[in-house]
């Protein structure tokens, strides 16, 4: 059984980890978008740090965040 991908991943590691379970990027980016995880969500939402832009991660891609929000 495949394990989930880290809530800490970037954009390439979640693409890779999802091709690697045959998943498509367009997979991974609906699956993502029904994602209820409160780590994930804490990353678009309510980040909080110096460099966090409108409570969003700012290590995460700006255009995957915009899809994922």
């Amino acid at each position: 059984m495949a394990s989930l991908p880290s809530p800490f991943a970037d954009y390439t590691q979640l693409v890779e980890g999802f091709a690697a379970v045959g998943l498509s990027e367009k997979d991974m980016v609906v699956l993502s978008g029904r994602a209820k995880c409160g780590a994930f969500s804490q990353r678009l939402y309510g980040f909080s740090g110096p460099w966090a832009i409108n409570g969003t991660d700012p290590t995460l891609d700006p255009e995957y965040a915009k899809v994922l929000k």
